[in-house]
């Protein structure tokens, strides 16, 4: 409406037809196998689990159903939950897997006593690593269990040692106690040392500006929180249990007198008597890797396969945008 100088009054409807319409042409379409259709997007807020939000969600559609308007139908399209825990599910996997493969391998190395003794660590660090990161509000994430992954093969390291060092001092004749106290009093310093260089490494990305440094931070967070906790386990608890149940045995357990600790001492007695051949053996992979680092791709954010794809087309200015069927 417009009111001239002689007050005198001029409606749009005195001069044009005013219907209520679906704008002509249209400014965006969406189709649903073929249909025309209306998307409504839903985004998770922060702190909430995706797989059980996704769950309540579909369950409010479900209730919902009877209550659509004829003509109409209320579908899920897409689903992020489904592929959080696959992704998930496979990073757990992982971590079994890497769990019982370092098991295994302080079987082979250590024998029963001592390999049980330090695989009591993989679970207690790891429950409290868990109970930690819940406390400083780090989520559990597909980056934040990437980390513990990746320290599970870090953390048993103080445990094997001050095992080992205390079932040495036991087979020398020494008692629990005075074994005990003795190997926690020698190795703290240098594990304390080793625990505090690993961490300070994993800094850098804690440090990391910007989005990448919250996408990869967790990583390193989560390795930091496990290495302490190993280092706090092995002072503590390990010397205790090793102390208690280890055997005097002097033959002790593992692969001592067996084969494969007889080709390592042959191998080692061939790497002094030969000290450069050995040097340019040790350097052929780390050169290898430095050769070929030129033709690997920089790509922070590695490809996820999914079963979708996406097209946008960009139309000329003036094209004609029709609706589906005309």
């Amino acid at each position: 409406m417009r009111q001239g100088a002689s007050g005198e009054v001029t409606r749009v409807a005195d001069i044009a037809s005013i219907t209520r319409t679906p704008r002509e042409p249209v400014a965006e379409m969406a189709y649903y196998n073929g249909q025309p259709t209306i998307l409504i997007a839903a985004k998770l807020e922060s702190g909430l689990q995706v797989d059980v939000w996704s769950g309540h969600l579909r369950d409010e559609l479900a209730a919902y159903q009877s209550r659509v308007p004829q003509g109409l139908s209320l579908e899920l399209v897409f689903d992020q939950s489904r592929y959080t825990a696959d992704r998930l599910a496979g990073v757990g996997l992982n971590m079994a897997i890497g769990a019982v493969l370092i098991v295994g391998v302080l079987l082979l190395t250590l024998g029963l006593r001592s390999a049980l003794i330090v695989a009591i660590i993989l679970p207690i660090v790891t429950f409290a690593t868990l109970a930690t990161m819940n406390v400083i509000g780090l989520a559990i994430h597909q980056m934040s269990v990437t980390g513990l992954i990746v320290a599970l093969g870090l953390l048993v390291d103080a445990g094997i040692v001050m095992t080992d060092e205390v079932g040495q001092r036991l087979r020398e004749g020494v008692s629990r106690l005075k074994a005990v106290q003795a190997s926690v009093r020698r190795l703290f310093a240098p594990l304390l040392a080793s625990t505090v260089t690993t961490a300070l490494s994993f800094t850098p990305l804690i440090l990391l500006p910007g989005p990448a440094g919250d996408f990869v931070g967790s990583i390193a967070i989560a390795v930091v929180i496990m290495l302490s906790w190993s280092f706090i386990v092995a002072i503590t608890l390990t010397p205790a249990i090793a102390g208690r149940f280890l055997s005097a045995d002097a033959h002790g357990g593992g692969i001592q007198g067996r084969r494969l600790a007889q080709g390592f001492a042959a191998t080692l007695a061939w790497a002094i008597a030969n000290p450069v051949k050995s040097i340019a053996l040790a350097l052929i992979l780390p050169l290898s890797g430095l050769l070929s680092l030129p033709s690997l791709t920089a790509q922070f954010f590695p490809g996820v396969d999914r079963d979708q794809f996406f097209i946008e087309v960009d139309l000329a200015p003036g094209a004609p945008f029709p609706q589906r069927g005309k």
